[in-house]
């Protein structure tokens, strides 16, 4: 999930945008979709269940990688110096989108009984306030939580020199390290510090690349991250599942590393696939947000596969959801967010005076 949370009020981010992030978001976007889609994957026999674990292992990075991109977008010098704006800039961008697409939604699963405007309208709000948070929208309340202290935390993280940057790495690898072995032992580490729920990732994002500027330093942690799904198969198939696509060290491993391959294969994709990237990354947020509404029936609708058969299955139902996906986000924007964003504009400017 990584998506482009720097827009300026009455403004466009167009001109600042640099390709090699879009072509993380896009990417990211697709390992969401795709994860959700592993549903149709025959796992009563072991190529399928390995699939799915391997898959798994890749694809939930995407979650680590869309804080992390929103932790280098956002954790900037001008957040913390013009604090109002930086608000007003996300409760536009982020906030509006939000309630918009969470109406929707409510509205999707009360059809077609939608109750009474007063019910419907408690339904939302307590989605919005609540309930959503255990549905794939978890991400938007941790993301919030995230913005409402990114002023006060952006002096603090433009403060590390490069020793404190690196040794909050490791304090991070030792954590992960601790909790997933600790909790798959049948304990649990009551230490969390700024860990825990990606609190982690999304501190590292401003400066993850620049720590990692060598050369050599990145080979590593490529090859590194290209490996280290294979030991979480591993560890998986030896029982130790908890935490393994989100607090795991093999699980840190793999996003940073991956992060580091995707700028890199971002920044040699040629000419002609740049554009209609940089479109289905403009509209990523809102693809995260829907998905899941075109996915739930259109996986009801494909037949049930079994053996390799099922893992083809997973691919196309992957790249549909992908193409009506952003189809309908493009058209959501376009129609829906964009004006009301032109409205809250409006009345933003009219309140400053």
């Amino acid at each position: 999930m990584a998506a482009q949370t720097n827009v300026r009020v009455g403004g466009s981010s167009a001109k600042s945008r640099q390709f090699k992030y879009d072509f993380v978001r896009f990417v990211a976007m697709t390992w969401v979709i795709g994860v959700h889609a592993l549903t149709v994957v025959d796992t009563g026999r072991r190529l399928g269940s390995w699939y799915v674990v391997l898959c798994q292992a890749v694809f939930f990075t995407a979650n680590a990688i869309f804080f992390m991109l929103s932790g280098k977008f956002n954790l900037v010098r001008k957040n913390s110096e013009d604090w109002r704006g930086f608000y007003v800039r996300k409760a536009r961008g982020i906030l509006l989108p939000v309630l918009v697409l969470f109406f929707i939604r409510t509205a999707y699963d009360m059809w077609p009984d939608l109750g009474t405007p007063l019910h419907f309208l408690k339904t939302f709000a307590l989605n919005t306030v609540d309930y959503f948070d255990c549905r794939e929208y978890w991400f938007v309340f941790q993301l919030l939580s995230m913005l409402v202290v990114t002023p006060f935390l952006v002096p603090v993280v433009e403060s590390l020199d490069q020793g404190k940057k690196k040794l909050l790495m490791v304090l991070g690898l030792l954590w992960f390290t601790a909790s997933f072995f600790m909790t798959n032992l049948g304990y649990e580490l009551g230490y969390s510090f700024m860990f825990g729920g990606f609190w982690f990732a999304y501190l590292i994002g401003p400066f993850v690349e620049g720590l990692l500027s060598h050369a050599l330093h990145q080979r590593l942690i490529v090859l590194a991250g290209v490996l280290a799904p294979l030991a979480t198969l591993v560890a998986v198939l030896c029982g130790y599942s908890s935490g393994a696509f989100d607090t795991s060290p093999f699980y840190l491993i793999t996003y940073v590393g991956l992060y580091c391959l995707l700028l890199w294969l971002g920044d040699r994709v040629v000419p002609s696939l740049r554009r209609p990237i940089s479109f289905c990354a403009r509209h990523s947020f809102t693809v995260y947000m829907i998905h899941m509404m075109v996915l739930i029936p259109l996986s009801a609708a494909v037949p049930k596969l079994y053996g390799v058969a099922s893992l083809a299955e997973h691919v196309g139902l992957s790249v549909l959801t992908i193409a009506i996906c952003v189809l309908l986000s493009a058209l959501l924007d376009t129609l829906l967010i964009k004006p009301l964003q032109r409205l809250f504009d409006i009345l933003a400017q009219k309140l400053a005076k």
